[in-house]
This record gives C-alpha cells, structure tokens and sequence, in this order.
C-alpha cells in the first residue's frame, strides 16, 4: 500500500513537470517580421467590426493601443472590406467633416489597406 502511495506521487510529479511554461507561438506577436514592417510603414493594425446600434455607423475599425481602444469611422471603407471582425492593417488622415457616429473619430483612408495575415 505505501509503495502504490509512492506510485502515485512520483506519477503525479512526473506530469507537472511535463508542463511546458512557454506560451504558445503565435503569428501575429509583436517580433514578427510582418508586424514590424507595417509598423514602420506607419500602419496600424485593426478589427473591422459591423455594428448594430440605432443611429452609429454601420461599419467601424477597432483601434487597441497599449492605452486603450479607439474607434475610427472610415467614410471611405471600400466594399471589399465591409466584413465583420476582419482584421486589417490601415493608414489614416482624420476626417474635418463633422461625426456622425458618437464615439468614433471619422477618418479618411489613405488607400493602403492590407489583410492581416
């Protein structure tokens, strides 16, 4: 009986220490080369995301900075980026013309919209 006690401590210590402590790889971190290249090229990357609130805009871009998340209204988003949750990379002017979503600054796109891969 205390052999199996044994047993089963050391099958036990076994397993935890199979358990890896690195995080996963993922392809889209910030030391990709994708990621730095955008970013130098003055792109920001975001999430098109299609809202369904009585008097917003039908279609904004999620914006998340260290700091906090921003929300752009594209007066100039091209038809084939219209999906929700599509994640893109963008470039921006703001827009003069006045809001007409409440919590979204309206930008004009500056033609360089690029799917995230």
């Amino acid at each position: 009986m205390h052999v199996s006690k044994n047993i089963i401590a050391l099958s036990f210590l076994f397993l935890l220490s199979c358990h890896s402590s690195k995080p996963p790889k993922s392809k889209n971190t910030h030391n990709s080369s994708e990621y730095k290249k955008m970013i130098t090229n003055g792109f920001k990357k975001g999430i098109i995301q299609k809202t369904e609130h009585v008097g917003d805009c039908l279609y904004l871009i999620k914006f998340e900075s260290l700091a906090d998340i921003e929300y752009y209204d594209p007066i100039d988003l091209p038809e084939n980026f219209k999906t929700n949750h599509l994640s893109i990379w963008f470039k921006f002017t703001a827009s003069r013309r006045m809001q007409r979503c409440p919590n979204a600054m309206p930008v004009m796109l500056n033609g360089d919209i690029h799917l995230r891969k």
